[in-house]
């Protein structure tokens, strides 16, 4: 039986600190393994390292672990433990793969040969990011040994090339799409604000990455015979790279900075709030005495590594000099990597960088650049239930509030998870700014590898406590706000998201069901969209967009319907869930019906068929501008949903996800500008009043 509530968190606390030794050698054993993803390194070493991940999750009681893999890629690591009944799922990233060691006479210890010292624990892997997922595997471990199970459902996703961009992820996780159904996602690759400072990372910068290669010879000649009249590529290749950094600080190409927006004033307030040591900056990059920062001018160093673009040489080469001669070289080449921010476009500001390396080279050198790869920018407001939770197991874990930071880094995996399953994400890790990842010495500070299990333990336990309901109210941060221009003739929408079928589909009133009908009643009741958990939804249906219809006749069928745009409608048996919406808007209604029906308006249905498997809608209006995202879950209610208001044809709207699921659009009174504008343009009262006179076949709604 499952221990519950906070009365297990002390007996896996101590766990954790009983079994820290066990866990330590755990890692040590991964980091033995040379996982490098990047080209030119044995494949066969990166299979090992799965393999031994796996291992290492099946001996700490991980299940159903389990090498997945597609055509030619490296393999994922999966494992789960599924046994909390009604509680939320976790789902935890990480990778195994890790960079090449680099220069092996900087290194002070062997790079896969792990060594303990001064507090720390020292190897490829170790922070980045071996350490980091091992914290949440150490932690799930502790919760099965020491209270027989976990206050929540866990997965785990252990990737084997985010190194080198994770380009085949967004395949994966579409092709594993049922495997990684979650509710919460964490990813444990991010840094602390400093050692013993945890932090929660709300922002990633993107990335693309350029070769330029200059060109001026047929092959190399003598420097003495030809120096001073024949051009030199590598000298060129200097000239262009470093004709890319303007006066200012900024990157000095035509257009780049078109798209890139001023941080809002929230994010400004988060930034001014973080105290900043220039001198504890300058010792945890390794700055050399006499060397100055560089940023844009007027630029914050916080605001310039998370907000602004930046643009990095990160290989150049024309010849060793280990046998270099007295030559001009016919060729020399460079990398460039050039650093996204929210708004931006990669491939668009690689197209750019890429015009102006071979636009105008000098002396008429031969100039190719082209885009290796980009890596998209991620950003969200670090709100809502699941956010804080994190925020305070984290100040448990640690013993300090947590810092909210961005990161100048590029994480390729988290853009598509987070567009694909679409909950909070959560980016934390081990590392720490003095832990060398990606350079020589790599290594994990020991204090906040054991600080970062326990955080893990607190935030499965939080988690556990909101339970799936709990993770559906608002933040206690705050509602969430949007207020755009009033615009008449536009309604409130509801997207369905759904195997094979993605549409916005807007209605006067109406009720989908899964038997291809739809209710269309009159304008002031409000209409259910029912899908109770019986079975999956048929195949070969059609969805018809329908404009308003005029009135519901006699004998049960829609008048005065007219199609619009069709789209295929895919069914799927799905989970069983279920839940119950109510909405109200005043323009189209939408069509399911079998393919081949002849009619685009059927008869309702004496008794109503369900829709079932899961599904996620978005509400939504253009003239408030109101973003919802509402998770349905097992037991009716759903998460991930925020407070909106907005103003509709002169009246004041707000929807709110309630606790027992019902989606529910009340009407409030206007703002005095919402209002007169209402006035002003003639419009009419549109959103029903609050309760609706039900339908009469309609079952009641559960009480919130």
């Amino acid at each position: 039986m499952i221990a519950s509530g906070a009365a297990s968190v002390p007996a896996v606390l101590r766990a954790v600190d009983r079994r820290f030794g066990e866990f330590k050698d755990a890692l040590a054993e991964l980091v033995c393994v040379p996982g490098v993803s990047a080209a030119g390194f044995p494949p066969d070493d990166l299979r090992r390292s799965a393999e031994v991940t796996a291992a290492v999750l099946r001996r700490l009681g991980i299940e159903n672990v389990a090498l997945l893999q597609l055509p030619g890629v490296p393999p994922y690591v999966y494992g789960d433990w599924l046994h909390a009944s009604g509680a939320p799922t976790v789902l935890v990233y990480g990778h195994h793969d890790v960079v090449p060691p680099g220069r092996a006479d900087k290194w002070t210890t062997p790079p896969f040969l792990p060594v303990e010292k001064k507090g720390r624990l020292y190897g490829r892997g170790t922070a980045d990011d071996k350490g980091g997922f091992m914290a949440w595997v150490a932690a799930a471990a502790a919760y099965l040994g020491a209270a027989g199970g976990s206050p929540v459902n866990l997965r785990f996703l252990i990737e084997g090339e985010e190194e080198t961009g994770s380009l085949n992820l967004p395949a994966f996780v579409k092709q594993h799409r049922d495997q990684l159904e979650t509710d919460v996602l964490v990813l444990s690759d991010t840094y602390n604000f400093a050692t013993g400072v945890p932090a929660l990372t709300w922002q990633l910068r993107g990335l693309v990455q350029v070769d330029v290669e200059v060109t001026c010879l047929g092959r190399p000649v003598h420097s003495g015979d030809f120096g001073g009249a024949v051009p030199d590529a590598a000298r060129i290749l200097c000239r262009l790279v470093d004709d890319l950094r303007a006066e200012d600080g900024r990157i000095d190409v035509p257009g780049l900075y078109r798209d890139v927006v001023r941080p809002s004033a929230a994010v400004r307030k988060r930034l001014a709030r973080l105290p900043f040591s220039e001198a504890a900056f300058r010792r945890g990059a390794g700055m050399l005495p006499g060397t100055r920062l560089e940023r844009e001018r007027g630029v914050g160093v916080y605001a310039q590594l998370w907000t602004r673009p930046s643009l990095t040489v990160i290989a150049i080469e024309a010849h060793p000099l280990h046998g270099a001669a007295n030559q001009i070289l016919d060729s020399a080449r460079a990398q460039i990597s050039l650093r996204t921010v929210p708004k931006m476009d990669a491939r668009k500001a690689g197209q750019q960088l890429v015009r102006k390396l071979v636009e105008k080279p000098p002396a008429g050198a031969q100039v190719a650049a082209r885009i290796v790869r980009t890596t998209p920018w991620w950003t969200s407001e670090p709100s809502g239930p699941a956010f804080e939770a994190c925020l305070s197991a984290l100040a448990k874990g640690y013993g300090r509030k947590p810092a909210l930071i961005g990161s100048g880094a590029s994480i390729g995996f988290v853009k598509p998870f987070a567009d694909t399953l679409r909950v909070p994400c959560l980016l934390t890790g081990v590392e720490d700014p003095g832990c060398a990842a990606h350079s020589e010495n790599e290594s994990l500070h020991l204090g906040d590898f054991r600080k970062s299990m326990r955080s893990a333990v607190y935030l499965f336990d939080e988690l556990g406590r909101l339970g799936l309901a709990g993770l559906a109210r608002p933040s206690s941060r705050g509602r969430l706000r949007r207020r755009g221009r009033y615009s008449r003739g536009q309604g409130i929408g509801l997207e369905l998201r759904r195997a094979g079928c993605e549409g916005v589909y807007d209605a006067d009133a109406l009720e989908l069901l899964a038997g291809g009908q739809v209710l269309a009643q009159d304008e002031a009741a409000a209409h259910r969209l029912r899908r109770p958990h019986d079975e999956g939804v048929p195949e070969g249906k059609r969805a018809t967009i329908l404009e308003r219809p005029r009135r519901l006749d006699q004998e049960g069928r829609v008048d005065g319907l007219k199609p619009v745009k069709e789209r295929p409608h895919v069914g799927a048996s799905l989970p069983r869930r279920q839940s119950r919406t109510q909405l109200s808007c005043d323009r189209d209604v939408v069509l399911l019906q079998d393919l081949a029906a002849d009619s685009p308006a059927p008869r309702v249905p004496q008794e109503r068929q369900p829709i079932a498997g899961p599904l996620l809608l978005r509400a939504h209006s253009r003239i408030a501008r109101v973003d919802e995202h509402v998770r349905v879950n097992e037991d009716g209610s759903g998460h991930g949903a925020r407070h909106a208001t907005g103003r509709r044809r002169g009246s004041g709207f707000e929807a709110s996800l309630r606790g027992n699921g019902a989606w529910r659009p009340d009407s409030r009174a206007p703002p005095a500008s919402a209002a007169s504008a209402g006035r002003r343009r003639g419009a009419r009262r549109s959103c029903s009043p609050w309760p609706p006179s039900p339908a009469p076949s309609a079952e009641p709604l559960p009480r919130p």
